[in-house]
């Protein structure tokens, strides 16, 4: 019989880690007093595949010295810890300038997604940061104009527009999220205050659904890993009470999404220990095999799963991605139907443009 991560003494270890390096507390040792050094060489594998080496680095550095991994493993992750680290003061740095850009042109750049939610963790600096994604709610037509004025380019798309700057990608949004139908959630801006300065970032219910409806997106898409699950985990934590998750719950509904937004949040009150006076309902509504599913589905696909496409006319490694993500449509269905049914062909066109070389 298959045994899963999650199941495997590695696996649970990882998860103490994880929510000891989440929350800021000691783990539990007697979760470590058996690991071999192949369960570490596990832990550290599934923690760079999920993007969570700081939140691991955090539990580790809590551990008793005796139960520990070996020192080149402990200044590893040392390392990797530190480059984190000056990789969030960087962007914090940079997000600061930017926005500055376009609040002296009388904008109001909003921070989206993971950068908006970092300040809740135990360590924010311990975060794996990734893209820095703004959204203007106004005025939009002025956003690219500020930024080519000053020398730098940037990549026009229909979803989002992207420049870098000092080696940090930024993405700009017309909207937050690509739904697949209309929304009427409104989008208003709050401030947060943090150690680098104050920034805007939606209020709680629009923030809420935003991370929420933007890890359903990546799940049936592309792959979704533990990254974004401990974003939701401290949001949820951090800001979601009652009157915010009703709201959000009838939110996700609309979109077709309600199965994986409860599944979603059943897994983070299970794995992650997260609690609110919303659970007893979510928890009742939930089933157990889904949230295995969804488990091992997110285990399995890592942080934003398998992007590395194959080359245009390579035609047995397309047949195994196409075949793997049949696989992976077939499993992640249940989780948010209407999104299969209404991005389908889509995204069959876009695979046989790129198998084919055919131009739109």
């Amino acid at each position: 019989m298959k045994q899963y991560f999650e199941e495997t003494g590695a696996g649970k270890a990882f998860f103490e880690l994880l929510r000891a390096g989440l929350w800021g507390r000691e783990p539990e040792s007697a979760f470590f007093t058996t690991l071999q050094p192949e369960d570490w060489r596990q832990i550290l594998v599934m923690a760079q595949k999920q993007a969570v080496l700081g939140l691991i680095y955090a539990g580790v550095s809590r551990l008793p010295k005796p139960l520990m991994p070996g020192q080149q493993a402990v200044l590893r992750l040392y390392g990797l810890a530190e480059q984190i680290r000056r990789k969030n003061r960087e962007i914090a740095a940079v997000t600061q300038e930017i926005c500055g850009w376009f609040e002296e042109a009388g904008l109001e750049p909003i921070v989206l997604k993971g950068h908006s939610v970092g300040a809740f963790y135990a360590e924010p600096d311990l975060r794996q940061p990734g893209d820095l994604d703004l959204f203007f709610h106004r005025d939009y037509d002025r956003v690219v104009p500020i930024v080519q004025a000053r020398g730098i380019s940037v990549e026009l798309d229909a979803h989002h527009d992207t420049f870098v700057y000092q080696g940090i990608v930024v993405e700009l949004h017309r909207e937050p999220c690509d739904l697949v139908r209309k929304s009427r959630v409104c989008y208003e801006p709050a401030f947060q205050d943090r150690g680098e300065g104050r920034m805007r970032v939606l209020e709680p219910t629009g923030n809420a659904f935003l991370i929420l409806m933007h890890a359903a997106l990546h799940f049936m898409a592309s792959g979704l890993g533990l990254r974004q699950f401990c974003d939701w985990a401290v949001l949820l934590q951090h800001l979601v009470r009652q009157k915010e998750w009703n709201e959000v719950i009838k939110l996700m509904e609309e979109q077709g999404a309600g199965c994986f937004a409860r599944e979603f949040t059943v897994l983070a009150v299970e794995i992650l220990g997260v609690n609110g006076p919303w659970q007893v309902e979510v928890l009742h509504k939930s089933r157990k095999n889904l949230r295995q599913v969804l488990l091992h589905e997110l285990i399995r696909q890592g942080n934003f799963g398998e992007r590395d496409l194959p080359q245009k006319g390579e035609l047995k490694k397309w047949l195994g991605y196409a075949s793997r993500k049949f696989l992976m449509t077939c499993r992640v269905y249940p989780f948010y139907p209407d999104y299969i049914w209404m991005r389908s062909r889509k995204r069959i066109g876009s695979l046989f443009r790129r198998l084919f070389g055919r131009k739109k």
